[in-house]
């Protein structure tokens, strides 16, 4: 909770000083081409007891990577619909039909607006988390 938080606090002086911008703050998907070698990458681990780290600062043009480790199918889906990571299928499960993601079992976002952008999985609602990205 401290670091959203420290992340409003700090996007509202950046707003304040008229540092934001006009883009709208929706993170984007991977471009074609693009590896983690070559972007910035934070991983965000999801199980049965929800996701964790729950909470992430990260900077702009950073790569966040769900990882299923859990045994159970989850997703990553914005609370505010700009992204929806479909079905990141178990470990075991990955070989599935739907699954998505680098051998179905993870799925990744490129974020390259500043903003606080909340997430929740669709089959346990109550599991939920922050990604804050800073300029």
């Amino acid at each position: 909770m401290k670091l959203r938080s420290a992340a409003v606090a700090i996007l509202s002086l950046a707003v304040a000083c008229g540092c934001g911008s006009d883009t709208p703050l929706q993170p984007e998907p991977l471009p074609p081409g693009v590896t983690p070698s070559e972007t910035p990458e934070r991983e965000i681990h999801i199980t049965d007891s929800g996701f964790s780290p729950s909470e992430v600062l990260v900077a702009k043009g950073t790569i966040v990577r769900w990882i299923n480790d859990g045994p159970s199918i989850h997703s990553s889906r914005s609370d505010i619909g700009v992204w929806d990571s479909g079905e990141i299928c178990s470990p075991s499960d990955a070989s599935e039909a739907g699954c998505r993601g680098f051998g179905g079992v993870t799925y990744g976002r490129l974020f390259s607006h500043p903003g606080i952008f909340t997430y929740r999985c669709a089959a346990h609602p109550d599991k939920q988390g922050t990604v804050v990205v800073m300029e």
